[in-house]
């Protein structure tokens, strides 16, 4: 069997769609089924991306539909494919329908069009089918439990007693361009006796910026390169992170967690969240107040608030999210 994986990630896109395939891919590669992860991308995520070792194959930016036809030739037509990315069109989704067996299509936005013979949503939301299906035959799946974590964090999942007192902080928003965020987190929490506080910063960063966050406060400590979340979260008592998939992987490593919208199409899941876990949304970063950052940090001060948020986590999260896809579509891997 051979499953193409399409994806796309930069400073704009950000990287969650690379890195949630690319865990799949793995998961699949490693049962030793023929993969070819296809992505656009920059130097940052092609080296992001050495670590697995399927194949690969990167296209230039903003490649032409019909540019990226002729690169594929090559390498024949897959059983299935899975595509994930911001701006799937459907000329592109007709694309990769015409040359696989399936197209799966991964997406928690579901804010386009699609064509796909399935369609997964790994965030719980309501939506109307009819008004996103262009084929009435495709099947939808819209659920939290369908995340696919890494296997590391997995290790995590249990129950564990919360410090009484935060003493560290963690500031992780992902790898786009979400500096002015950023920058006010450090304002913000420069107000609190945190003993440590860590920031995982994109890796495009502005170097002007970054010298101004390292000059806020001596107990903020930085982090370029990720290559071990669990470490990031385990070393963590709360994190602020963004409304996508990272509020879920602070959900899995049972961390209590402030959202911030990093982008517009995660104001619905980000407040069915909140509302499922009691977790504060501080809205889109472009909207975002220091004042807003200091007042939901103190009210998480609260043992008792955080233990709430924990006994609710276990009801949006699942451990089993790569299984559960890959049942869904009918690969036995």
């Amino acid at each position: 069997m051979k499953i193409f994986f399409r994806c796309r990630g930069g400073k704009f896109q950000g990287w969650g769609n690379v890195v949630r395939l690319a865990r799949i891919a793995e998961h699949l590669h490693k049962k030793k089924i023929k993969v070819l992860f296809i992505y656009e991308g920059d130097s940052n995520l092609k080296k992001f991306l050495r670590k697995f070792k399927f194949k690969k194959v990167a296209l230039e930016e903003d490649i032409s539909l019909k540019k990226e036809t002729s690169v594929l030739k090559k390498f024949g037509k897959p059983k299935f494919t899975f595509l994930e990315m911001l701006d799937a069109n459907l000329n592109l989704q007709y694309f990769y329908k015409s040359i696989s067996e399936k197209l799966v299509i991964l997406d928690d936005l579901l804010d386009k069009v699609y064509i796909s013979d399935y369609l997964i949503c790994c965030q719980s939301q309501n939506i109307k089918k009819k008004q996103i299906l262009k084929d009435i035959n495709t099947k939808i799946f819209i659920d939290s439990k369908y995340f696919p974590f890494n296997k590391n964090l997995l290790n995590n999942f249990k129950s564990s007693k919360l410090k009484k007192k935060i003493s560290r902080v963690l500031v992780f928003l992902g790898g786009g361009n979400y500096e002015n965020a950023l920058l006010k987190c450090a304002i913000a929490l420069k107000s609190f006796d945190f003993e440590k506080v860590k920031f995982v910063l994109p890796p495009n960063i502005n170097s002007n910026l970054k010298k101004q966050l390292k000059n806020i406060s001596k107990k903020y400590y930085f982090k370029d390169t990720i290559y071990d979340v669990k470490a990031l979260f385990n070393d963590a008592d709360l994190a602020i992170v963004s409304g996508g998939y990272t509020k879920l992987e602070a959900a899995i490593m049972r961390k209590p967690c402030i959202i911030i919208q990093t982008q517009w199409h995660q104001k619905n899941i980000s407040h069915s969240f909140a509302k499922k876990t009691g977790c504060p949304d501080l809205g889109h970063m472009s909207n975002l107040k220091i004042e807003k950052i200091i007042f939901e940090t103190k009210k998480l001060k609260s043992l008792s608030v955080r233990d709430k948020i924990l006994s609710r986590y276990k009801k949006v999260v699942s451990r089993n999210g790569i299984n559960n896809i890959l049942k869904e579509v009918g690969i036995s891997a």
